[in-house]
């Protein structure tokens, strides 16, 4: 972890702070251990974490009611609309490392013309998107719709390990991964780009 992080850390220019909020499940044991790993390797990430059930968990559950969850945050306490569940392991490592990079640092680039539809946008989207972390088309569609949040605080992009939330899958009949569900009714599946996520939302 620290070899492949430690270039894109080098390049981070703003505080993050990532907030965890746990349950009693052994992949919540799993989220804390991980971020205990990733803290000691940048002064730019700091972290908390909560039990659920907590007092300190309450001003936090308005943005969640699925656990774990690992949030983002800027430094003035802002939510940048990326949440994870579960932990970011396997393929979806790359993704967590991009999202770091597109939070705190000069981000990826996009061209005007793309940057100017994402912030153009004002509705409020919720996208969830469903993952197994052995999925390799999976990656794309998590890092597009985390794109796609972190420049329109309308919009919140959450990743699922459906390993983990079984009851999903059921609720959405989700039969594959990548699968994208956009404010709980438009579901899509497959490998999707920035452009095509983006094309998802405006329909929904």
């Amino acid at each position: 972890m620290a070899a492949q992080l430690k270039p894109i850390f080098s390049k981070l220019d703003k505080k993050l702070k990532l907030v965890a909020l746990l349950d009693d499940r052994g992949i919540s044991e799993e989220l804390k251990v991980f971020l205990r790993e990733l803290s000691p390797l940048t002064d730019m990430i700091s972290y908390d974490i909560h039990s659920e059930v907590s007092k300190e968990a309450e001003e936090f559950k308005k943005y969640t009611d699925s656990y774990p969850a690992l949030m983002f945050f800027n430094e003035n306490g802002d939510y940048l609309g990326v949440q994870y569940h579960g932990v970011p392991g396997g393929h979806e490592f790359n993704s967590f490392v991009i999202a770091l990079y597109n939070a705190a640092g000069p981000g990826q680039p996009l061209d005007k013309f793309t940057l100017d539809k994402i912030r153009g946008l004002d509705k409020k989207i919720n996208m969830k998107v469903f993952v197994s972390l052995a999925c390799t088309m999976c990656p794309e569609v998590v890092m597009g719709s985390q794109r796609i949040a972190l420049e329109n605080q309308e919009i919140e992009a959450e990743m699922y390990d459906l390993a983990h939330y079984p009851h999903y899958k059921e609720k959405y009949s989700i039969m594959s991964v990548p699968c994208i569900v956009i404010n709980d009714k438009e579901i899509a599946f497959g490998k999707k780009n920035t452009d095509q996520i983006l094309e998802l939302i405006e329909s929904a």
